[in-house]
């Protein structure tokens, strides 16, 4: 059973949210987008488990049918955290798993360093302490410069001219699918990233060769089952960045998603399989 709801927040902004399933016996799946992504990433999940438990996706402000801030000043990672716990607040979750995609999975390291009682098991989805230059420069030359598009068909050939490494592996449907979820189209003839622009301010100015890392964060993550899944190609997150995940949190499941860039699409037989087991393992007793 699928439903959507708004949670209002205390700054008169208020989130868009979408549910499949409903209360029972497992732990709530709450999904949590990328920087200037929303909620319709995780559509491949709530198809998956919405039958088995109940799977949340948050439009993070200023993303999808969230309100956006005018003020632009409410896009931060401590807004975005707290609004997340506002969403598990107004769905009465005490307990959920997380599953974050890009900075949402940045978003959920942090939620479950601040409070772990909360988290029973942690997905991170390319993503993890450290960005590598390279895609986030790939990253900058793009973002906030997109152009409108008059088709759906234009949007979908946008998309693919952005993926970098992943450009060549998907069908025409499969960009098109993909354009669906990530654009929204405003205005007859005018479909563009489904974002307030002013999130994507100040990243043109963002030193690449510096780029800051957040080990500390990672390592707050405890003995909370996790996994952490890395698309074979991706230019934004390492596999040695992996590697040392593993080194420094031995019980890690660490899976690479075959053919995917950043990130996979969590439709995957790799990425479901591995998303079973994390909920299998963080369904078992503490010990």
């Amino acid at each position: 059973m699928s439903s959507e709801l708004r949670v209002e927040r205390g700054d008169g902004m208020s989130l868009f949210v979408r549910t499949d399933g409903r209360h029972g016996a497992e732990l709530p799946l709450v999904c949590v987008p990328g920087l200037n992504r929303n909620g319709r990433d995780f559509d491949a999940v709530a198809a998956r488990w919405g039958a088995e438990r109940f799977v949340v996706r948050v439009d993070l402000r200023g993303r999808g049918h969230s309100s956006y801030d005018p003020t632009g000043t409410t896009y931060t990672l401590d807004h975005a955290v707290a609004d997340v716990v506002g969403v598990l607040d107004a769905l009465g979750f005490d307990r959920v798993v997380l599953l974050g995609s890009s900075m949402g999975g940045v978003v959920a390291m942090q939620l479950t360093g601040r409070h772990p009682a909360r988290v029973a098991g942690i997905a991170m989805n390319d993503v993890g302490p450290v960005m590598e230059p390279v895609g986030f420069a790939r990253f900058q030359r793009y973002a906030g410069r997109l152009p409108a598009n008059p088709t759906w068909a234009d949007a979908a050939a946008q998309v693919r001219s952005i993926a970098g490494p992943t450009e060549h592996l998907f069908d025409d449907a499969t960009w098109l699918r993909l354009a669906r979820e990530q654009y929204r189209e405003m205005a007859p003839g005018d479909i563009r990233p489904d974002h307030d622009p002013q999130l994507l301010a100040g990243v043109d100015q963002i030193d690449v060769e510096h780029l800051a890392t957040n080990w500390p964060l990672f390592d707050a993550l405890g003995t909370v089952p996790a996994l952490v899944l890395r698309g074979e190609v991706s230019d934004l997150f390492s596999a040695t960045t992996v590697a040392e995940m593993r080194r420094r949190k031995p019980d890690l499941a660490a899976v690479t998603v075959a053919g995917r860039g950043h990130c996979p699409l969590l439709d995957e037989p790799e990425s479901i399989a591995a998303l079973d087991e994390l909920l299998h393992r963080a369904a078992r007793p503490s010990r």
